[in-house]
């Protein structure tokens, strides 16, 4: 099946991480987004309509990456309000733009901008423009206490 041979897991009921529902059994120095089959997931955390997403690596035993993903977000679409728990999860946007919720405050997310929701920290994400919001969502295990992140 192209460069990554997925093993497909059931994914839970609100799809509490895009990191479980798939895993790459291996992982090439190249992934090629093109030959990742897309997942789609409705309603994510209680958000309108349809996420598209290319996971181009999920966690592997001692990393502390758990998933980086190619998502896609139409317009109109949204990912509800959800918290970090255990994990730090950043946007980085490619393109389109919306509205970042971090906590009670939103930010606009345009092609070039990164927002990060550290551990025990909440977020959403809506499509407010009329094309596709592109963006990198790269989701890694937060620091143990006492363990400085780089």
């Amino acid at each position: 099946m192209g460069l990554v041979d997925w093993q497909i897991e059931t994914p839970s009921s609100e799809a509490n991480s895009l990191a479980s529902t798939l895993k790459p059994s291996r992982y090439p120095m190249i992934v090629d987004s093109s030959h990742v089959v897309p997942r789609t997931f409705s309603g994510l955390f209680g958000g309108r309509g349809e996420v598209e997403s290319r996971l181009l690596l999920g966690a592997t035993e001692g990393s502390q990456l758990k998933a980086f993903a190619l998502n896609r977000l139409p317009p109109g679409a949204s990912i509800g309000m959800h918290r970090h728990a255990g994990d730090e999860d950043c946007y980085y946007c490619l393109s389109g733009c919306g509205l970042v919720r971090d906590g009670s405050e939103e930010y606009p997310i345009t092609a070039g901008v990164l927002q990060i929701t550290r551990n025990g920290e909440t977020q959403a994400l809506r499509n407010t423009g009329t094309e596709d919001l592109v963006y990198l969502a790269v989701l890694i295990r937060a620091p143990s206490e006492g363990e400085m992140a780089l």
